[in-house]
């Protein structure tokens, strides 16, 4: 009886730590899975082409994209203030079929293949009209960890007018600039050579909210940067991922289950020996 008793005593420890464990994972996984960020791979659109000065693409543009707000044009020495934002809808015909604007249509430089996972993206000119892209993140919380990550690349427009002049530059560099919570994180900048597709990249940054979060500063923004002006330079964007990063205290709570879990199964093994 002594012996049975023992047994049922070990296999009941063995499964108290495991479901604890699993328990605790489970709890933790949603955080750590869940992406704030609606519409975030920009397939919820109106079709390819430039988007609006309004929320979800509004006046002045020809396709709608939701969830996202387009910003006021920043007014530079080729921008004037009345000029529509130029950021766009974009998939991987960019460079064939290209993407229509109020101008006409405007075509990628070079073969830039479909972005990582296969979908529509954001083309935005670092030069003339820059504009930001945002999203409020409604769900953005104090004195919490999250983990930004987004796909990237850096390209060029086939021609710098409607009527098809060719641009002066065959160089040109871009980045992306991104704002939430009072801070601001820029990509490294890659340069498009002779209409050469930068390639697709992934930019990963990780970053701690304050103790409060104040008006607008749960606003996610895009803003594309590009040089030469008037070349122009154009940035992609997309598979936009803000996610909650679990605490190190979580996680050392799941170490110490599984540990637990280890020395019931090893204690278990040396008594049967």
């Amino acid at each position: 009886m002594a012996v049975l008793k023992q047994y049922l005593c070990k296999h009941t420890i063995l499964k108290l730590s495991l479901l604890a464990s699993i328990g605790v994972a489970a709890s933790l996984q949603p955080l750590s899975a869940a992406n704030l960020v609606l519409n975030s791979d920009f397939e919820q659109n109106g079709g390819v082409g430039v988007l609006g000065n309004g929320v979800n693409g509004g006046t002045n543009g020809n396709t709608t994209l939701a969830n996202w707000t387009i910003g006021p044009t920043i007014v530079n020495s080729i921008t004037n203030p009345g000029d529509s934002p130029f950021v766009f809808v974009m998939n991987g015909n960019a460079s064939t079929t290209g993407a229509p604007s109020l101008n006409g249509t405007i075509y990628l430089r070079g073969s830039v293949p479909a972005s990582p996972n296969g979908g529509d993206f954001i083309g935005a000119d670092g030069g003339y009209a820059p504009a930001r892209i945002m999203q409020t993140i409604a769900a953005l919380a104090p004195n919490t960890t999250y983990t930004l990550s987004f796909d990237w690349g850096a390209s060029q427009l086939s021609a710098c007018d409607n009527i098809g002049t060719p641009c002066a530059s065959d160089s040109t560099s871009s980045n992306w600039q991104v704002s939430i919570d009072g801070q601001t994180f820029t990509t490294p900048t890659a340069n498009a050579v002779s209409g050469v597709f930068s390639g697709w990249m992934n930019f990963t940054t990780t970053f701690t909210t304050g103790s409060s979060i104040g008006a607008g500063q749960n606003v996610l923004s895009f803003l594309s940067q590009g040089a030469p002006i008037g070349a122009p330079p154009f940035a992609l964007l997309d598979s936009v991922s803000l996610t909650q990063t679990p605490e190190p205290a979580a996680l050392s709570l799941i170490a110490g289950g599984l540990l637990s879990v280890i020395g019931a199964v090893r204690l278990r093994k040396n008594r049967q020996r």
